[in-house]
C-alpha cells in the first residue's frame, strides 16, 4: 500500500470555495493589500480583482486617465463592480469651460458602471445642475449623492427646458457642503437663468426620494428652505437632517443680529414643515450662527440630536443621543442644561458633552441625573483629571452604569473659534475668526502609561467597560468583558498619504 502524497498549499487551495477566497479578501481594509493579492496568482487576480473595484477614487486628473485604459474594450462583466466612486480636485475648472472630451470621458465611465450606488464629488468644478441632473438619470441605482465645495459653472437655458427631472431622481442621501455657482454668460431674451439669488444645484434637494440631507446652510439657503424665493416643491420624507452653517455675516455696516434673525426664522420653518418626521438632527459649526430661539415644532420622532442644547427643551421625540455642541458650556451652564433634558429623558443612552474646562462636577451631574448610560463622551478644553480622580471615578460615578460600554474624557487638542462683534451695536469689526496661537497641551496623568495601573480597579466596578480614551489619539480598549481580560493600548494612527504607483489598476482607495 503506497503511502499518501502530501498535497502542495497550491493543491489545498484549489479545495476551497470561491466564495470563501472572497470573503477574506472583503475583510482587507487597505486596497494597497487586494492589489498584492491580485498579483500573487491567477486565481487571486480574478477574484480578488473584483473586490478592489467595488469602491473607487479618483484624486487628481491623472489618476483617472491612468486607470481609464483598464476599463477601454472590456468584455466581461466587471463595469457591474463598482458601487461607489469619488473625485476630489478631479475636475478643474479649466477642464470643463468650455466642456471638452476629458470631462465627457469621465461621464462616460460612470454611466457604464450599471450598480453603481454611491457618487461623490469634492473639490470639482461642473457643469450646470440641469446636466448633471440628466446624466444622473442614467443612473438609476444610484442612491447616495455627495457634492462638496464644488462649483457648478451654470450657463443660460432655453425658456422651454424648465426644471422638472430633479424630482424624479431616485437618491435617498444627498449631500450638499459649501458649493458654489458661476455664471458663464449673461443672459439673453432667448434664455433665463432660475430665480435671482437661486443656487440652480439646491433644485437636487427636490428628489422626493430623499430620506438623509446633509447641507450647508446660509441666507440663500435658508431662504431656498422657507418657501419665500421659489417655486420648486419640497415634498421629501426626511428622517435624518444634518445642517453645517455657512458664514452669515453681512457686507460691512450691516447688523448681525438682522441676519441671524432671518436665518432662524427660516430654519425654524424648515424643522416644522418639513422635518416633522425626521428620527435624527444634526446642527453643525454652529459658532457660526447665534441660536438663541428656535420655534421648531415637538419633533415628536426624533431619536438622536447633535447641536445647541436650547433646542433640546421643545423636542418630545423620545431622545435616546444627545450631543451637547455649544461653544461656551461650563458647570454653571452644563448642569441646569443636563437638568432639563434629564426631566424628560432620564434614560438617555448616549451622551455626548463639551465643555470649556475640566471639571469633576460634570460627572456628579451625569451620575445622579441618568440612570442606563451606554456610552458617555466628555471633552475638554483646558485642565485635566488628576490620579485622584482616574482612581475613584470608577466606583463614585460609572457604577450605576452597568450596561456601559464605551467611555471618552479628553482633550480634543483644538482650538475654540470665536468671532468678535461690538456688544452693544452687535456689528462685526471685521469678518473672521480669532483663533488663540498654538499651545502645548497639559494633559495629566491619563496621557501617561501609568494610566493603565490606575484603572486596574474598573474591571470590577464597570464590568462591562471595553473601550475608554484619554487622549485623542489613543484609545484603552478590552477585547472581552471577563474579568481576566486587561486593559490595552490601541493606538489609533492618522493614515499617511502613499506615492502614487505607477500601475494603472492603483488609482484607487477603498472609501469608508
Amino acid at each position: 500500500m503506497s503511502a499518501v502524497r502530501p498535497r502542495s498549499l497550491p493543491e489545498l487551495i484549489g479545495t476551497l470555495a470561491n466564495e470563501t477566497f472572497i470573503h477574506i479578501f472583503q475583510q482587507l481594509d487597505d486596497p494597497k493589500d487586494l492589489f498584492h493579492v491580485v498579483q500573487t496568482c491567477t486565481l487571486f487576480r480574478n477574484l480578488a480583482i473584483r473586490e478592489l473595484y467595488k469602491h473607487i477614487r479618483y484624486t487628481d486628473t491623472n489618476s483617472f486617465k491612468s486607470n481609464n485604459s483598464f476599463w477601454r474594450g472590456r468584455d466581461d462583466n466587471m463595469h457591474e463592480m463598482p458601487i461607489s466612486v469619488s473625485f476630489d480636485e478631479t475636475l478643474p475648472l479649466n477642464k470643463i469651460r468650455p466642456l471638452g472630451v476629458y470631462h465627457i470621458s469621465i461621464w462616460a465611465r460612470l454611466l457604464s458602471f450599471t450598480s453603481l450606488d454611491t457618487l461623490s464629488f469634492a473639490n470639482c468644478a461642473l457643469p450646470e445642475s440641469e446636466s448633471v441632473c440628466y446624466l444622473l438619470g442614467g443612473m438609476p441605482n444610484l442612491r447616495t449623492l455627495s457634492f462638496r465645495q464644488c462649483v457648478f459653472v451654470e450657463t443660460p437655458i432655453p425658456l422651454c427646458n424648465g426644471y422638472g427631472r430633479f424630482s424624479g431622481l431616485p437618491i435617498t442621501d444627498l449631500t450638499l457642503l459649501y458649493n458654489r455657482t458661476y455664471h458663464t454668460i449673461p443672459a439673453d431674451d432667448d434664455h433665463t437663468f432660475p430665480a435671482e439669488g437661486i443656487m440652480p444645484h439646491l433644485q437636487f434637494t427636490t428628489s422626493t426620494s430623499i430620506r438623509s440631507l446633509t447641507i450647508s446652510w446660509d441666507t440663500t439657503v435658508s431662504s431656498f428652505f422657507a418657501n419665500y424665493s421659489r417655486e420648486y416643491s419640497f415634498s421629501a420624507a426626511l428622517d435624518k437632517v444634518n445642517i453645517h452653517f455657512s458664514d452669515p455675516f453681512p457686507p460691512a455696516g450691516h447688523p448681525l443680529l438682522d441676519v441671524n434673525e432671518v436665518m432662524r426664522q427660516h430654519l425654524g420653518k424648515f424643522l416644522r414643515d418639513e422635518c416633522g418626521g425626521i428620527i435624527e438632527l444634526g446642527l453643525h459649526s454652529t459658532e457660526l450662527f447665534v441660536a438663541g430661539d428656535i420655534d421648531c415644532g415637538d419633533l415628536s420622532h426624533l431619536e438622536k440630536y447633535a447641536g445647541p442644547v436650547a433646542l433640546v427643551r421643545s423636542i418630545t421625540g423620545p431622545l435616546q443621543e444627545l450631543v451637547m455642541r455649544d461653544l461656551d458650556l461650563d458647570v454653571g451652564k452644563v448642569t441646569p442644561a443636563l437638568e432639563a433634558v434629564a426631566a424628560r429623558r432620564p434614560n438617555l443612552v448616549k451622551l455626548d458633552i463639551t465643555v470649556l474646562s475640566w471639571d469633576i462636577e460634570i460627572l456628579y451631574a451625569v451620575s445622579q441625573l441618568f440612570s442606563d448610560l451606554r456610552e458617555l463622551r466628555i471633552k475638554y478644553h483646558d485642565g485635566y483629571p488628576d490620579e485622584a480622580a482616574i482612581l475613584s471615578m470608577s466606583s463614585i460615578f460609572f457604577h450605576r452604569f452597568i450596561n456601559m460600554t464605551t467611555l471618552h474624557i479628553y482633550n480634543p487638542q483644538v482650538p475654540v473659534g470665536r468671532y468678535t462683534y461690538d456688544d452693544e451695536e452687535m456689528w462685526i469689526h471685521p469678518p473672521s475668526p480669532v483663533m488663540p496661537p498654538e499651545k502645548e497641551y497639559e494633559l495629566g496623568p491619563s496621557a501617561s502609561e501609568d494610566v493603565l495601573d490606575l484603572m486596574m480597579g474598573w474591571i470590577k466596578t464597570c464590568p462591562n467597560l471595553t473601550e475608554m480614551k484619554w487622549e485623542k489619539d489613543r484609545t484603552l480598549m478590552r477585547t472581552s468583558t471577563s474579568p481576566e481580560d486587561k486593559w490595552y493600548f490601541k493606538d489609533v494612527l492618522q493614515p499617511k498619504a502613499d506615492k502614487p504607483l505607477s500601475d494603472p489598476m492603483m488609482w484607487y482607495s477603498r472609501v469608508y
